[in-house]
């Protein structure tokens, strides 16, 4: 059972059958030997590693938790956007206010009082992100909070997302002074879903690329591209920004696959399993291809896949895909309020009737995650040969909105996992056998 029997044609045409497990992260010949690593610049690891097991959320019946030794802080200004992204999930939340510049004194007066500090006292191992809506919507209150905190946590990291429409010379300087890591959210060719692009408008173009040139050469900028039924063409993409950045290195990555959080969602979906098959084509062409490659989510899934065989890393360690299930990550109003996630409003329900206002930091161990499950509590992740890139998607969504998630999921990672399999072959997977996204009673038969 959560076996898989792969079968790969070389380039002479003849057939050769892998066996994967996902949940003991072995992958090996039909004959029983491991397929070897090093095309792939890897070996196996030595396997004696206590590996925990990741706490498995589970709604009221087991909720998570957070600690004050926060790693990953995520402060969400507000939900105010200068644009209506089809696809976003923060465009339905209910208003709950906030944001406001007189909040900032409050919220760096307190923080202290439920944060560590990170490893040294100074922020060292600790990374800030500041989120929107669009974070520069809130420039006056963004600026003396993130200012504040860097001089408070100097060894911090620091990171920004944003739609790239509101820069201007002074945002340049401060990011840059801040040392931030900055992903404009720009779907390239798929712009139009998002809203205006701001390559089009002179004055905007002139600010984002003022913005590329001074971050680059550190690292520290990509454009973050959301894929969906339209847009998934990785090798287009990559041509599109190499055009309009005229030039310069490209740095790229995927913000991941469309979620539907909602019916316009739902229209930019894959629809069907021809959509799906398709997508999935183009996403192991792409890495085949190379271009796929540019973009360094894809290279990231990759490679944490190529570590989960080398270490044989068991399902029963992995979180959620968007790590807001650990205790050590937490996303916060600046009224002190925390919430399942970033993306959504303390004012909001989740599917599960929960509320999305999770606890208060004044009570961190009070702290309840109900409005969530882990991956382990649904039989369809269970039964997944890409569970280990995957990682259960969205950990709070159910029911029509959960199945859709799951359909775009499986089509992105089963691209990347036969992308996976052909860079460490030198084959082409035609065939998969193995339980498949089974649901409870079909499961409870395999």
């Amino acid at each position: 059972m959560n076996r898989y029997t792969i079968t790969l044609q070389d380039r002479a045409g003849a057939s050769h059958l892998v066996v994967y497990d996902p949940h003991a992260s072995t992958l090996r010949w039909s004959s029983g030997a491991p397929v070897d690593l090093a095309k792939v610049g890897m070996a196996p690891q030595i396997r004696d590693r206590d590996w925990q097991h990741a706490f498995a959320i589970n709604g009221v019946q087991a909720p998570g938790r957070k600690s004050r030794a926060i790693r990953r802080l995520k402060i969400q200004l507000g939900l105010k956007c200068n644009y209506g992204c089809t696809y976003c999930l923060q465009r339905f939340q209910p208003e709950a206010g906030g944001g406001a510049p007189d909040q900032v004194g409050a919220f760096l007066r307190n923080l202290p009082l439920w944060f560590d500090g990170g490893a040294d006292g100074k922020g060292a191992g600790v990374r800030f992100e500041f989120w929107g809506g669009e974070p520069f919507a809130y420039w006056k209150t963004l600026k003396p909070l993130g200012s504040a905190i860097k001089a408070a946590y100097p060894n911090a990291s620091f990171a920004i997302v944003t739609n790239g429409s509101l820069i201007t010379p002074e945002i340049v300087e401060w990011l840059d002074a801040l040392g931030a890591t900055v992903g404009i959210s720009h779907d390239g060719p798929g712009q139009s879903a998002r809203g205006p692009d701001p390559f089009e408008n002179r004055l905007q173009r002139l600010h984002l690329l003022a913005l590329y040139d001074r971050l680059l050469p550190q690292g520290r900028v990509s454009f973050n591209v959301v894929l969906t039924d339209t847009n998934h063409d990785l090798r287009a993409i990559a041509d599109w920004f190499a055009a309009k950045l005229e030039g310069r290195a490209l740095s790229l990555t995927v913000e991941g696959v469309v979620i539907p959080y909602h019916a316009e969602g739902h229209e930019c979906s894959l629809g069907g399993d021809e959509r799906q098959a398709a997508f999935m084509r183009s996403i192991l062409h792409a890495v085949v291809a190379g271009e796929g490659l540019a973009f360094n989510a894809v290279r990231r899934k990759l490679d944490d896949f190529f570590q989960s065989l080398a270490t044989a890393r068991p399902a029963h360690a992995l979180g959620q895909k968007c790590g807001m299930d650990r205790d050590d990550t937490i996303a916060v109003t600046l009224d002190g309020k925390v919430i399942t996630c970033q993306n959504v409003s303390p004012a909001g329900t989740a599917p599960n009737g929960a509320s999305h206002e999770i606890g208060n930091v004044e009570a961190l161990d009070a702290v309840r995650l109900a409005s969530a499950r882990h991956w382990s509590h649904r039989e369809e992740c269970r039964n997944c040969p890409v569970l280990q890139l995957c990682k259960g998607s969205c950990m709070y969504l159910e029911g029509r909105d959960r199945q859709q998630a799951c359909d775009n999921e499986f089509a992105w990672n089963l691209g990347l996992f036969a992308a996976a399999l052909f860079l460490l072959t030198d084959m082409v997977p035609v065939h998969i056998d193995g339980p498949m996204r089974l649901p409870p009673a079909e499961s409870a038969a395999a």
